[in-house]
């Protein structure tokens, strides 16, 4: 996420009107695309998008360009209009797309993972929990049963 960041302070709005307008016009030479996919920071970027592809459609009728996504360990988006976080308890904003979010019990950051899958339609989105921490899945039966549940989100997102 900071790469995109190129002012170097992610906190800033222009940095983020950037850095969502550049994956956007992307998306736009080469979608659409079936998912995106984010791990920690990545997943705020991405749920971001998301968000910023919602508002696109709602103004201009643009047809959202990924079906669905998959977040790991991830953090809440940023509000494409206020660019402030978006929780739960305080916006009826939400990521309406199909999602999978894996999370670990032990991660430190844990709420934070939560605080992303609340800002989901609940209807569409799936949680796995791979009981370790701020990492990626690795044991061989814990990877299959993930891959059970992203098909699954992948199928219904079709």
């Amino acid at each position: 996420m900071r790469e995109l960041f190129k002012e170097g302070v992610a906190s800033s709005v222009l940095s983020t009107k950037r850095a969502i307008q550049f994956l956007l016009d992307i998306m736009e030479k080469e979608g659409p695309f079936e998912g995106i996919i984010g791990y920690s920071e990545g997943a705020t970027v991405a749920g971001t998008l998301l968000l910023a592809e919602q508002e696109l459609f709602e103004k201009t009728g643009r047809q959202p360009m990924i079906k669905c996504a998959i977040f790991f360990a991830g953090w809440p988006p940023l509000d494409p209009r206020t660019y402030s976080m978006v929780l739960s308890d305080e916006s009826d904003t939400i990521i309406n797309i199909h999602t999978c979010h894996i999370i670990g019990s032990l991660d430190p950051y844990v709420a934070g993972s939560m605080a992303l899958y609340n800002t989901c339609e609940p209807d569409y989105a799936h949680i796995f929990d791979h009981g370790k921490g701020h990492t990626l899945p690795r044991e061989k039966a814990v990877i299959k049963e993930l891959g059970d549940v992203i098909r699954n989100m992948i199928v219904e997102a079709s």
